[in-house]
């Protein structure tokens, strides 16, 4: 009997494109000014608010100023609220930020406290 032997390759390929970031917004709270930056304006949006709500309540982070271009169109942001707690996810479209949010949601809180998603898109 013949045995045959064949060798394996193993090819490792890059299937997506990292985006440049186009846009930097910055909010001030206070005396504490916060900066991000994102390929759009909603993600460098809601990277500056993330980063800006981990040490003031939302209220006090509203008022972003943001500059830059978007050349690819749309991207999401969700967010959902279970009881006290307010979770907010980004994406690239609605369903990846929908899931993100509420898998983020369920890891503190029952699934059916976390089904209320609210998602908004800039032009």
């Amino acid at each position: 009997m013949m045995s045959i032997a064949a060798t394996a390759k193993t090819y490792k390929v890059k299937v997506s494109e990292e985006k440049e970031d186009n846009w930097s917004c910055t909010v001030k709270a206070f005396t504490e000014e916060y900066e991000a930056e994102g390929s759009s304006k909603t993600e460098a949006s809601y990277r500056v608010k993330k980063k800006c709500t981990a040490n003031n309540n939302e209220m006090h982070c509203k008022d972003i100023k943001c500059v830059g271009e978007d050349p690819d169109g749309k991207d999401w942001v969700c967010s959902v609220s279970a009881f006290t707690d307010k979770y907010e996810a980004f994406g690239h479209s609605k369903t990846s930020a929908t899931r993100k949010v509420t898998k983020e949601c369920k890891e503190k809180h029952n699934e059916m406290h976390c089904r209320d998603v609210t998602c908004k898109t800039e032009d």
